[in-house]
């Protein structure tokens, strides 16, 4: 079985963090051979009139 990491793409990953041993509570239950803390990126929306395009490319 794929992790579920594999499926995404590395735009939409902000900061990741990787615990070794055992974990900090927040990250789990069953973390005491480590943990991955994943922040997926949000979308961001501007209250405005004009139209504006910005962000990031994956080729």
């Amino acid at each position: 079985m794929d992790t579920p990491l594999s499926y995404s793409t590395p735009l939409i990953v902000e900061p990741m963090t990787v615990y070794l041993s055992i974990a900090p509570v927040f990250a789990g239950i069953n973390t005491i051979g480590g943990a991955i803390n994943v922040k997926i990126r949000t979308e961001e929306s501007h209250n405005s009139d004009k139209l504006t395009v910005d962000g990031d490319l994956q080729v």
